[in-house]
């Protein structure tokens, strides 16, 4: 450990010299006394805590001994509780979306291990395990019953697909297209409009003013039993339209990752694309809302695809 500069949790004195507000040489006179909680000696170097009056070595409730971590660790179990029952009772609801959504997503997560991005596509790449990672997360919210948050997470993955197909379409403007603020402009370039889920989002994403409402509304009504709910906040409606979203985009990426990706995909996933598209796609036919996206996205694939 002779001449080691990097201890975690602890600064090197002269680091510390302006969290301590105490010079270096004091520091160490400090130090030497016994002065410095916390404080180590590794070599001939002393280090302190990175945060004046606490031990990195000791556990943490010895650290702070006024706060009630005990507490603190029942009310997240019975948080967990909340979640995990809400997570039990929406699955065995809804078994048919997650189901979809399921095979959807496997078949999707396939890509990575069947596929060689070359180097020139390697951004597109990225922008379709941007897509992968936020539909994943907007289902575990979803599924725990917070519904608001997981359709607004779906945005990442609206955006990070539009923004892989404009930069097949435009290789020479794959840079500027990646990492462009303006979603409708990159859905034009495409021939793309999504106007109808992006108004559902945005629905969904202000939740914290629908809140707001229903509490104006409450408080005109001074007989009914006041509160403001947090944690999971199951709702069947609202969890099937995060679900039914999430397979339309699962669908978007399985039908257009042969055009992101074109020859660099292995034949194992080609041979099963349209199948599980066509799975993808029978179930969105059957839900309200989404027909209008549905023949927008095939119009501009066909243009895109030159067929």
């Amino acid at each position: 450990m002779k001449g080691d500069k990097n201890v975690p949790g602890y600064l090197t004195l002269e680091e510390a010299e302006s969290i301590y507000g105490t010079k270096a040489d004091t520091l160490k006179r400090r130090c030497q006394n016994g002065k410095v909680i916390g404080a180590i000696k590794k070599g001939k170097t002393w280090f302190v805590p990175s945060l004046p009056n606490i031990d990195p070595q000791k556990p943490i409730h010895e650290n702070y001994p006024t706060l009630d971590f005990d507490a603190a660790y029942r009310s997240i179990m019975a948080l967990y509780d909340a979640e995990s029952m809400s997570r039990q009772l929406l699955h065995d609801a809804n078994r048919q979306y997650i189901y979809c959504w399921e095979y959807g997503y496997y078949f999707f997560s396939l890509i990575f291990s069947h596929s060689k991005p070359m180097r020139s596509t390697l951004p597109l790449a990225a922008l379709i395990s941007e897509a992968h990672t936020a539909l994943r997360s907007s289902f575990l919210l979803n599924l725990y019953g917070y519904h608001p948050d997981a359709y607004a997470l779906l945005r990442r993955a609206h955006e990070s697909t539009m923004k892989a197909i404009a930069g097949k379409k435009e290789p020479g403007k794959i840079w500027k297209v990646s990492f462009a603020k303006n979603r409708q402009k990159v859905e034009s370039m495409i021939g793309m409009n999504f106007k109808g889920i992006w108004a559902v989002e945005s629905s969904f994403a202000h939740s914290n003013s629908i809140k707001l409402f229903e509490t104006g509304i409450s408080l005109q009504r001074p007989e009914k039993d006041m509160g403001i709910f947090y944690g999971p906040q199951r709702n069947e409606k609202q969890f099937r339209a995060v679900a039914n979203t999430s397979i339309f985009w699962l669908y978007v990426l399985t039908r257009s990752l042969s055009y992101i990706l074109t020859g660099q995909i292995s034949s194992f996933w080609m041979t099963k694309q349209h199948d599980s598209a066509k799975f993808l796609k029978d179930h969105l036919l059957g839900v309200k809302g989404f027909q209008s996206e549905l023949h927008s996205f095939e119009q501009a694939m066909s243009k895109l695809e030159g067929k």
